[in-house]
């Protein structure tokens, strides 16, 4: 495993786009993208809200979380005492309040309750659907909201506290967190760290470049798996990849600056834009399974979905043969990346 030391970092000189420093280019889209979270979180109906309406809120919750993952290093794991100067909120917090962890932690919680209700309105039968179970799930997303604008007893941080928080340029220090603190599918798994000097395009350049190096490592593994059925190691091997392409193509949909645009960037991410789309559709499917499976369908349904899902896995690798391949290869050229 590849060890790495995480750094935040923080300047203080504003520019263009991506001459902006670090914590200047952060605020710049945490700023704005979590005010209009927190504004559709406030406007959501708790009452009457539809399947589209959670995905919508799903959708936003899963922009701000990216944004995060990524800026995350501009982001201190204490509390200063200006801060709590500032507002009041923060006075009750303990010093060692890492708010835009406990930011994350919400922000995760509500992805997975808005998921769950999604998944089972859109991907199982609606004989296996009870009323009492949907009305958990609904629920499941009304205390999550509750507890998201107002707080809670074990943390007192709302959704206001959280508006004002990262409505400020993060301030001039440098914070190590854990590995295991760190995403999944942008930081935790890649060999390089930001460095003092270095611009929010030099840091999204590398990130990518070793973003797209650990995908070509699992694409060969996956490509290898005969099967990609639930409750075995061959699925998670194939969700590892699904979600980490998602997360290439995403940094590189928002944050395209660092790369050089022509056919060459445009073929790379239109391929893992449709390979995204296609492992999504395979895993709504393993989803359908997995839950059709826990709320007691017959056999017959079963080895129905199974037959569905190792179909939709060869027409996959048969359609992907090469192609991503082709793309992450370009992501990690000299040629691509500018600054790496």
């Amino acid at each position: 495993m590849k060890f790495l030391f995480f750094f935040v970092l923080f300047f203080s000189i504003s520019g263009a786009l991506f001459a902006t420093e670090s914590n200047v280019y952060a605020h710049s889209y945490m700023s704005k993208e979590v005010t209009a979270l927190i504004e559709s979180i406030k406007k959501f109906d708790e009452k009457s809200f539809s399947v589209n309406d959670a995905k919508m809120l799903r959708y936003n919750l899963s922009q701000v979380r990216l944004y995060l993952d990524v800026f995350l290093y501009t982001y201190p794991i204490t509390i200063d005492e200006s801060l709590k100067n500032q507002n009041s909120t923060f006075n009750s917090l303990p010093t060692e309040t890492d708010i835009a962890l406990n930011f994350r932690v919400k922000l995760d919680n509500g992805y997975d309750v808005l998921g769950s209700y999604k998944d089972h309105m859109e991907t199982v039968d609606s004989s296996l659907l009870s009323p009492d179970l949907v009305q958990k799930l609904r629920g499941n997303i009304v205390n999550w909201r509750r507890d998201f604008l107002n707080g809670s007893e074990q943390l007192a941080l709302n959704a206001d506290a959280y508006q004002y928080y990262f409505s400020l340029v993060p301030p001039n220090s440098i914070a190590i967190r854990p590995i295991k603190q760190l995403a999944k599918w942008t930081w935790r798994y890649i060999s390089y760290f930001p460095k003092t000097g270095e611009s929010a395009e030099e840091i999204l350049s590398h990130m990518s470049f070793e973003i797209a190096e650990k995908a070509k490592e699992e694409y060969a593994q996956v490509l290898n798996k005969v099967q990609v059925l639930p409750d075995t190691e061959n699925n998670e091997t194939f969700h590892n990849f699904r979600k980490r392409i998602r997360t290439l193509y995403k940094i590189m949909k928002e944050f395209g600056g660092y790369y050089r645009t022509d056919f060459r960037s445009e073929y790379a991410q239109f391929k893992l834009n449709k390979a995204s789309d296609k492992y999504g559709d395979l895993h709504d499917t393993i989803v359908s399974f997995e839950f059709s499976k826990e709320l007691g369908a017959g056999p017959d349904v079963l080895d129905n979905k199974r037959h569905e899902i190792e179909k939709g896995w060869q027409q996959l690798k048969d359609w992907q043969d090469g192609k991503i391949l082709d793309a992450l290869n370009l992501l990690t050229s000299k040629y691509f990346v500018k600054s790496h």
